[in-house]
């Protein structure tokens, strides 16, 4: 896919091709935005919530053992789920 393109034909090209590839439906595209509307009312329980989860897991130590590692992380994903 060629990100750098202007046009809105090949705009829309590239939006029917992600549609294939991720075998969305309209509908299902609907419900995606829906989801959206939701959920950003929600991005720093949902982003808590995550490194919970995070946390448990074995890889964890490997890629969270500086001290504000998480911290950090987490104010940049509130900051890119937020844009």
């Amino acid at each position: 896919m060629n990100y750098g393109a202007t046009s809105a034909h090949t705009g829309h090209d590239e939006a029917a091709a992600y549609l294939e590839l991720y075998r969305l439906s309209p509908e299902g595209l609907d419900r995606i935005h829906e989801f959206g509307k939701t959920a950003s009312s929600r991005i720093g329980e949902i982003i808590e919530k995550w490194y919970t989860w995070v946390e448990t897991q074995p890889q964890y130590e490997q890629f969270f053992s500086e001290p504000g590692t998480v911290e950090r992380v987490k104010r940049l994903q509130t900051g890119y789920w937020e844009e």
